[in-house]
């Protein structure tokens, strides 16, 4: 046994570690001229060079379009099997373009966005099949924005009156089609009473008084544009720096009077549910007096002055 491992491993060990170093140096340099294919979905497309008064329906504020493509890659098999949607994209150049086209997805139009390989060397073909770039005018519109009632509840003690102003108008930009068609549906906004305070309301109550007005926050100012994938954009109406939302004070005002408390049966559940089965009894909130049920005398909210 000794002498069979002596004559793997010791006898003529220099020719051998040239062979195996020389075997790892092979398999390394294949190794990296292999080619496969792979193919990655959810490509982003971007467009540049646009014409001025031309834009692409589906084009975002970034200028990538809102639908991505899978696009299959041919190359160097360590760096096709590592990358990702995020170290590439799909530029097309919209340069001279008057009108719609269809243009091929193809190695031209790759752009490397990694910075740990050089995918110009590394990738030897794209396909990603044609893609139909439809140009549209590009139009600028007034778009009408309705304030609608808030969502939520008004801090406690508070109680909303209104909002101020009721209407504003957008100014947005894109393709002729889907601008006229934003036109006739128009946009909404609707902010949540939940986000105010108490003791934002009650530091502006020692100012203004019992009506006070709460100027929106800038960050509220945002509306959302639907053919730009639901980006939001912020208001740009020269009144959107007055929107404000009015509130009253509520005061605990003694009622110095007794209610009469009475209940209510249906007809139609007279069989289960009748004075002769159910009735109130006295208690903190229900006093009986001559027969009657009657609410004690306590403070109650009130939003305006009154007098019993």
């Amino acid at each position: 046994m000794k002498y069979l491992l002596r004559r793997v491993f010791i006898t003529h060990w220099p020719r051998k570690l040239i062979a195996f170093i020389s075997a790892i140096i092979v398999w390394f340099l294949v190794s990296q001229t292999i080619a496969v294919t792979r193919t990655i979905p959810n490509v982003a497309i971007r467009v540049i060079n646009l014409p001025a008064d031309k834009t692409v329906v589906g084009l975002l504020p970034t200028g990538i379009l809102n639908r991505r493509i899978a696009v299959t890659l041919t190359g160097n098999k360590l760096v096709v099997e590592a990358i990702t949607s995020k170290d590439f994209e799909i530029v097309i150049d919209a340069e001279g373009k008057k009108e719609s086209w269809i243009t091929p997805i193809d190695k031209k139009t790759l752009v490397d966005l990694s910075a740990e390989w050089d995918l110009k060397k590394e990738i030897s073909d794209v396909e990603g099949g044609d893609l139909f770039i439809k140009l549209s005018k590009l139009v600028t519109e007034e778009i009408p924005v309705t304030l609608t009632p808030p969502i939520g509840e008004p801090p406690k003690g508070f109680r909303f009156l209104d909002i101020w102003p009721k209407r504003l108008y957008q100014k947005v930009s894109g393709p002729e089609e889907q601008m006229q068609s934003l036109k006739k549906q128009g946009l909404e906004l609707t902010f949540n009473l939940n986000k105010i305070t108490t003791a934002e309301l009650s530091a502006l109550e020692d100012v203004q008084g019992k009506e006070i007005s709460y100027f929106v926050p800038e960050e509220w100012k945002q509306i959302v544009i639907p053919f730009r994938d639901y980006a939001l954009e912020p208001l740009n109406d020269p009144r959107a720096a007055y929107l404000q939302i009015d509130f009253l004070k509520q005061e605990l005002v003694a009622l110095d009077a007794q209610l009469p408390i009475a209940l209510f049966f249906p007809v139609k559940y007279s069989d289960t549910l009748n004075p002769e089965l159910y009735s109130l009894a006295p208690g903190p909130l229900v006093e009986k007096k001559n027969g009657l049920n009657l609410l004690p005398p306590r403070s109650m909210p009130m939003t305006s002055a009154a007098s019993f």
